[in-house]
């Protein structure tokens, strides 16, 4: 996947996540979600990574729902 369609697919993702947990900080989501994206960052076959790196998000954050919102 090109960087342009990365970067597109990861505002989408931060974008539904965000909506998905009104009560977790928005900077939190962004921070969660580049961490496991970090962690296939040297995948060689990255197809699958979006799908994973989405569950592996929506689990952390559903247990820091209600945590502190930015300002």
């Amino acid at each position: 996947m090109s960087a342009p369609a990365e970067d597109k697919e990861t505002a989408a993702l931060i974008e539904r996540l965000e909506k998905q947990f009104p009560d977790v900080a928005p900077s939190l989501v962004v921070a969660v979600i580049r961490e496991a994206q970090d962690a296939f960052q040297d995948y060689p076959v990255k197809s699958h990574v979006p799908v994973i790196v989405e569950r592996q998000v929506k689990d952390r954050l559903r247990g820091r729902a209600g945590e502190a919102t930015d300002a």
